[in-house]
């Protein structure tokens, strides 16, 4: 059992764990974000890249952006259908 400071709130080594299993998580996360977005630029088109996500357990990520507003003339590409925007 852990001593806490305060309720529920651990102490010591427990806390060190917690935040580097959250530092590990979000490091994870961008790792995945960065595979799916290679995916997502080299895939021939959106069924090959739905494919290959699948295929590497990368179809299931959230996306991390609220997507811009659509219009009929607006054409994206594949990384931008998939919610995986790059940053300049």
């Amino acid at each position: 059992m852990t001593r806490s400071t305060q309720i529920g709130r651990p102490s010591g080594a427990a806390a060190d764990f917690a935040e580097a299993r959250l530092a590990a998580e979000a490091a994870g996360a961008v790792q995945q974000r960065q595979a799916a977005r290679r995916v997502a630029e080299r895939s021939h088109d959106a069924q090959d890249c739905r494919d290959l996500l699948l295929m590497l357990g990368l179809s299931d990520l959230e996306p991390t952006a609220a997507r811009p507003a659509q219009t009929e003339s607006a054409v994206m590409t594949f990384s931008e259908a998939l919610g995986l925007h790059r940053t300049t």
